[in-house]
């Protein structure tokens, strides 16, 4: 891996619900004086069919990228478009242009890229694996088949030329701003499983340049993370005048990235739908690191395979470089249509979709200003909401009014199930019959959260049935289910409901000025003396570990690998905390409190700081592990989500309602006002331990 930065991809999806934007108490959007936010969105998605690029959805890229960014007070005119036919090379490089023309010190710049990415063979030797990377502007040819004589990608942007562009745009912004890269592509895609399938973003085959060696000049390596170079290759090491730089990526270079479904059933940029969730939620002390450990777990509820998210550059800096928008709790009135009718400045990217109910207040003190009317949000776009009134207050009395959230409808998070054609006839009615009791169950073939058929080879024993269940879209296997018909279906319901449930909660996502828990992991080296599931005694002699992160960023463990949890109150009141252990499988355990600790005894105070006295260790199965951290004002008690039987125990509580509607199935209705609780999490990657040893 080169340093100091490279560029990646970044895929992700879910909603995220929380506070809305108003008008920061600082001008960074260009209106004023200071610095000032810029940002260059190229999307490309209707390629020229004679190119050999298939047409992605790149289109419904940018309405999501251009909210997210007005959340954090770009302003409009400071923000460049540059689509389709107009993307070609020499119009992004007249992007670029635009872009550091504009720029001074201390500005923050953005490019944001959706469109095909692609490989060629390397010629100056920079490459480990003999290839470089590249981005795919409109009339850029695939060349598969060496179709143009004696190419060498002049009409591709090839990574060595960007990296140019990004140290000018470093060195003109300075120490004091900020550049920040998000491609939505992938630089190798995959055969696709069939039709219907999510599009990938890139060509595996890379364009082979005539006469070069195989692979390139060096070809015997391996490049880490994307392996698309953005830094200098005639500067030693970091140079401290230029600005810090970040890229946040879908997965490494020689990884599947696919397209991912909206809210509305239809594909989009997972980059694109991510940052319209997760940039709205981040403020001035929050680090690109952070931005990155949501995507990753944004990344994994949408059952991407094995995809990987990646971050390169000076991750730990703020985002922004500090300038990123505090987001208030309430949203500003727009218009008002008659005195039932409201449009409000905040949609689904802020977590206004249907449902979500809010009340209207005079400004001033929300605390003691009383209400002059409450609704509902009825339509929601990504940048506003219409909202329905009870007519208590007259319209001009509501137009200078300021909305706060009552409380929040958290979507439908149902699965959807595709049922095989070639299932057995019985057993398919079978399956059909059980799934339907579940009203978390959508059954469908149109975008599917799951899908059961027919395992290959299949047994013919008498009375006993099989069924593979796997993920979609990434057609990633889950397990083998098999036995008599009976059997076999209340195995497949318990799995979908547990689908149900882990994916819930790694959406969840809460956030209340006033209450703020952090959590981190801290590695250590330990010989395991087993407490129970997942947890240890840590002896006197225990030693924090080297830093277990991958080559992008993420946390990496193996089985046994030993790991201490420190939390810390920055919040105003008091917490309770649950931390929630969500494993690929979709199990959901509890890391603490442990079983039979009281929950009075796992309160915070603010400004205090607790390490975890016990240790824990990573076991199998592999994949993407969230340790979910949920902080309360109130006690809730967690055990109907981890056992497997429901609870006759009474609800105490909004939010445990809202735990108990998730593990039953249903769809929850907004029961939870803002503010009950905030949620942090922490994504690991278990993998199998180098050379197959424990």
């Amino acid at each position: 891996m080169r340093t100091p930065a490279r560029l990646t991809l970044m895929f992700g999806a879910a909603a995220l619900f929380g506070p809305f934007a108003a008008t920061p108490t600082r001008d960074l959007g260009g209106g004023g004086p200071g610095p000032r936010k810029l940002a260059l969105i190229v999307a490309i998605g209707a390629y020229d069919p004679k190119s050999g690029y298939n047409p992605i959805s790149s289109a419904r890229d940018v309405p999501l990228v251009r909210g997210a960014l007005l959340s954090q007070g770009f302003d409009s005119a400071n923000i460049k478009v540059i689509e389709d036919k107009e993307a070609t090379k020499a119009g992004m490089l007249a992007g670029f242009k635009w872009l550091a023309d504009q720029a001074g010190p201390g500005d923050v710049l953005v490019f944001h890229y959706s469109g095909h990415g692609h490989q060629i063979t390397d010629l100056n030797g920079d490459e480990l694996d003999g290839l470089d990377e590249m981005l795919v502007p409109y009339g850029a040819p695939a060349n598969l088949r060496g179709e143009i004589k004696d190419y060498k990608g002049e009409k591709h942007l090839i990574d060595d030329t960007l990296g140019v562009i990004l140290d000018d745009l470093r060195r003109r912004v300075g120490p004091t701003g900020d550049v920040t890269f998000f491609i939505d592509a992938c630089f190798s895609g995959s055969a696709t499983r069939g039709a219907g399938e999510l599009p990938v973003r890139g060509v595996l085959q890379p364009i082979k340049i005539a006469g070069a060696p195989s692979g390139g000049t060096r070809g015997s390596g391996k490049d880490e993370g994307s392996g698309f170079d953005t830094g200098s290759k005639t500067r030693g090491g970091d140079d401290p005048s230029l600005a810090p730089f970040v890229v946040i990526s879908a997965a490494q270079h020689d990884r599947v990235a696919h397209e991912a479904y909206d809210d509305q059933n239809k594909s989009v940029g997972s980059l694109s739908l991510a940052l319209s969730r997760a940039l709205p939620r981040v403020d001035s002390t929050t680090s690109f690191r952070a931005l990155y450990e949501r995507i990753a777990v944004l990344m994994n509820a949408m059952k991407l395979g094995d995809q990987e998210p990646q971050i390169e550059g000076t991750v730990d800096t703020r985002v922004f470089n500090g300038q990123a928008v505090s987001q208030p709790s309430y949203v500003k009135v727009a218009d008002v249509i008659d005195d039932t009718t409201l449009i409000v400045k905040a949609g689904t990217l802020l977590g206004l979709f249907p449902g979500t109910t809010l009340e209207f207040r005079r400004p001033g003190d929300a605390k003691t200003v009383p209400a002059l009317d409450s609704g509902t949000v009825q339509d929601a776009s990504e940048v506003e909401a219409t909202v329905h009134v009870s007519g208590k207050a007259k319209a001009d009395t509501l137009r200078n009014s300021l909305g706060y959230v009552r409380s929040y409808t958290y979507g439908d998070m149902r699965v959807k199930v595709e049922l095989a054609p070639s299932l057995a006839a019985d057993l398919r009615a079978a399956l059909e019959r059980e799934l339907r009791t579940l009203p978390i169950v959508e059954l469908t073939s149109a975008g599917p959260d799951l899908l059961l058929a027919p395992p290959a080879n299949a047994a013919r024993a008498a009375g006993r049935k099989e069924v593979s269940l796997t993920a979609a879209p990434s057609n990633t296997f889950l397990e083998r289910i098999e036995g008599p018909t009976d059997s076999l279906v209340s195995v497949v319901r318990e799995r979908v409901r547990a689908v149900g449930r882990s994916s819930y909660f790694r959406r969840l996502e809460m956030k209340d000025p006033d209450l703020k828990l952090t959590m981190e992991l801290i590695p250590a080296k330990a010989k395991i003396i087993h407490l129970g599931p997942r947890r240890m005694s840590c002896p006197a002699d225990t030693t924090p570990a080297t830093d277990k992160r991958s080559a992008g960023g993420a946390w990496e463990l193996s089985p046994d690998d030993v790991y201490w949890i420190r939390l810390h109150n920055e919040g105003k009141q008091p917490a309770y905390f649950t931390i929630l252990d969500l494993q690929s499988d979709y199990s959901i355990g509890s890391l603490y409190p442990p079983a039979g600790k009281e929950l009075s005894d796992v309160v915070l105070e603010p400004g205090d700081s607790y390490r975890i006295r016990d240790c824990y260790y990573a076991t199998e199965p592999y994949g993407l592990e969230i340790l979910k951290l949920i902080a309360t004002t109130d006690k809730v008690d967690f055990t109907p989500v981890l056992t497997p039987s429901r609870s006759t125990r009474g609800v105490r509580g909004p939010l445990e309602q809202l735990f108990a509607d998730a593990y039953q199935g249903t769809r929850s209705g907004g029961a939870t006002p803002a503010g009950t609780a905030v949620t942090f999490e922490i994504p690991i990657n278990v993998v199998p331990r180098a050379g197959g040893t424990q």
